[in-house]
């Protein structure tokens, strides 16, 4: 009898430690998903304490850490914090070369700074392992009108179309290799595609403007006008991509 009550007793006490090992465990995992969530979503400043508290629990593998410092890498960007956001993409892309994410924003970052070699490398990869990465194909066609593969840049921008149709970003960016190709056709028609869905987009109603001038249309004034109204420095923005408000 005493032996029996004993290893009840001793049941008892297994099945409450299993249970508390439980509860620990949920709380444990539930914090890991709230974490994530801020450290994928969250604002920047926010972002970068829990994506910095993911990377230093030391729970994370390698694909978890590459997403860690990818996300929080975009937190920086978006504090105009180049230097700690390239230092995190480096980190991403070392912790796991098939991480999609971490290869276009680094791509994004190298583009800003001009670095086009190495944003189409990182753009090659990106849309390498992941070949319905319509941003990555955006990014791709954007770095080639810059870089003056126009009829590449139309291609990429019509692949990134195929796979996300509604992107005025995409959009307007085929709609420039239009314009510079000297094509104002097909530029106008992007840029009205790209205005219903952004209508007080000045470099949209700017790039329309410049088309219609091309094509003898009066009406381009007007656009150019109301891009001016939004965004007065619009003009010099477009005279950087080789595109001057009276082009012919």
């Amino acid at each position: 009898m005493f032996r029996r009550n004993r290893s009840e007793g001793m049941k008892r006490i297994l099945l409450g430690a299993a249970f508390v090992v439980g509860v620990v465990m949920m709380l444990v995992l539930s914090k890991r998903t709230a974490r994530w969530e801020v450290c994928s979503t969250a604002a920047p400043d926010t972002r970068i304490t829990a994506c910095t508290a993911i990377i230093e629990s030391g729970y994370e593998p390698a694909d978890g850490l590459s997403r860690a410092f990818s996300n929080r890498g975009a937190a920086f960007r978006r504090q105009g914090d180049l230097v700690h956001a390239m230092d995190d993409y480096d980190q991403a892309v070392h912790l796991s070369d098939t991480n999609s994410r971490a290869l276009h924003n680094r791509a994004v970052l190298y583009g800003e700074q001009q670095r086009y070699d190495l944003a189409l490398a990182d753009l090659d990869r990106a849309i390498a392992l992941d070949p319905d990465y319509a941003n990555a194909w955006n990014a791709r066609c954007w770095t080639k009108v810059l870089m003056g593969d126009l009829s590449e840049a139309v291609g990429d921008c019509t692949q990134s179309l195929k796979l996300h149709a509604a992107d005025a970003v995409t959009l307007a960016s085929r709609a420039l290799a239009y314009l510079k190709l000297k094509q104002p056709d097909q530029a106008i028609a992007d840029y009205d595609a790209a205005l219903k869905l952004t209508p007080q987009s000045a470099s949209s109603l700017f790039g329309r403007g410049v088309a219609k001038r091309m094509k003898g249309d009066s009406t381009g004034a007007t656009d150019i006008a109301a891009a001016e109204a939004i965004n007065a420095g619009v003009a010099a923005q477009f005279e950087k991509y080789g595109v001057p408000a009276d082009v012919e």
